[in-house]
């Protein structure tokens, strides 16, 4: 169906805008490690760090804010977030 076609999409552009954004926090943080005390390329990646949470802020914001509104109109983005059980006797 084609809502199930579209919620998948958005779910997975909202993944890879995640991925792409903790890599590049881990970018930075790497070029801060590898700066050798320059001030210039300390400043450069203490900038890539602060553009990639930015970008993480944005990213999960558009998607509470996408679900809201998905909500709201009653098209249903198929977002459920399940916490996982354990359903094992010998633990109880």
């Amino acid at each position: 169906e084609v809502a199930n076609v579209v919620a998948a999409t958005i779910n997975l552009l909202f993944v890879i805008a995640a991925i792409v954004a903790v890599v590049f926090l881990i970018w930075g943080g790497i070029r801060w490690v590898i700066s050798g005390g320059d001030k210039a390329a300390v400043e450069s990646a203490r900038n890539t760090i602060i553009a990639a949470i930015i970008g993480l802020v944005v990213v999960f914001l558009s998607f509470v804010i996408l679900n809201v509104v998905f909500q709201f109109l009653g098209i249903p983005l198929g977002t459920t977030f399940n916490i996982p059980t354990v359903n094992n006797p010998q633990l109880r």
